[in-house]
C-alpha cells in the first residue's frame, strides 16, 4: 500500500523547535551597526509607540529588546513549543497560522514586524494586504527577508545550483548539515529588493518602502564592507524594510 507523506510544515516546525522548550531568550542587541537579522529588525523597532503586532515571533528576543516602549505588544506564533515560550516571558500570544486572521479591528496597530516570515507564507499577497489594514493610517511594517539576489546566491545560479536561502546544498540540508525535512527549511517564496517593494506598493496598499540595507555578521565589523552594503545592497544585503501605510 502506498503511504502518503505525512510531513507538513506544521509538523517540520514543531520538530525543528521542539528543543527551545524550556530554554531562555537572548535580547536582541541595538547595535548602531546590526550583525543580524534580530539586531537590524529591533534597530529599526525601537522606541516606537503604541500597539506592536510581531507576526511569527520565534523566540521573543526582538520583542524582548523593543517592547518596553510600547503600550502594547502581541506575538503570533506557528508552532505549540514556540507560543509556550513567548507566553513564559510575559507575551500576549495567538498561536497559529496568520492567515487564520486576528482579532483585531482595521487600524490597530502602530508597527508590524515580519522577521524573514514572509518567505514562508503560502499566500504572502494576501496577507501582507491584511496586515497592511491592520496599521493605523500612520503605522508602518518592517519587514526582513533574505534577498535571491544576494552575490552568493547569483553564484550559485551561475554554477547551475539551486540557491538556498536558509540551508545548504541547494536545499537539502539544514543548518546543522542534517537532512531536511522541508526544502530549503519550507521557504516557499523569494524576493529581491526590486520585487518586495513592488510586492509592498502594488499588491498590498503600501504608500512609500524605506530600505535600511547592512551586512551582516562578521563583516558588519568591517566600515568598508557597511559601505558597500549600503550603496549595493542589491548584491550585498538581505532585504530589510520599513514599509509605510
Amino acid at each position: 500500500m502506498h503511504t502518503p507523506p505525512r510531513t507538513s510544515l506544521a509538523r517540520h516546525y514543531a520538530e525543528k523547535y521542539a528543543f527551545e522548550a524550556g530554554l531562555g531568550a537572548k535580547q536582541a542587541a541595538i547595535l548602531a551597526h546590526p550583525n543580524g537579522r534580530k539586531e537590524a529588525v529591533a534597530k529599526l523597532a525601537y522606541g516606537g509607540r503604541g500597539r506592536l503586532l510581531e507576526v511569527g515571533a520565534r523566540s521573543g528576543e526582538v520583542l524582548l529588546a523593543v517592547a518596553d516602549s510600547y503600550a502594547e505588544v502581541v506575538a503570533t506564533e506557528f508552532t505549540p513549543v514556540r507560543a509556550d515560550h513567548l507566553r513564559s516571558l510575559g507575551f500576549h500570544v495567538h498561536e497559529g497560522p496568520v492567515e487564520d486572521g486576528l482579532p483585531y479591528e482595521p487600524g490597530y496597530f502602530d508597527a508590524i514586524i515580519l522577521n524573514d516570515v514572509v518567505e514562508h507564507l503560502v499566500e504572502p499577497l494576501a496577507v501582507l494586504t491584511y496586515l497592511h489594514d491592520l496599521l493605523t493610517t500612520t503605522g508602518r511594517m518592517i519587514l526582513h527577508t533574505p534577498n535571491a539576489a544576494y552575490f552568493r546566491y547569483r553564484v550559485q545560479a551561475l554554477a547551475g545550483k539551486a540557491p538556498a536561502t536558509s540551508s545548504y546544498d541547494e536545499g537539502l540540508l539544514d543548518w546543522n548539515m542534517r537532512r531536511t525535512t522541508a526544502l530549503d527549511d519550507g521557504h516557499l517564496h523569494y524576493f529581491t529588493w526590486r520585487s518586495l517593494t513592488r510586492v509592498l506598493t502594488e499588491r498590498a496598499g503600501f504608500s512609500r518602502v524605506d530600505g535600511h540595507p547592512y551586512a551582516g555578521g562578521r563583516l558588519s565589523r568591517v566600515v568598508l564592507t557597511r559601505y558597500l552594503a549600503r550603496r549595493l545592497p542589491t548584491l550585498l544585503s538581505p532585504c530589510c524594510v520599513v514599509a509605510h501605510h
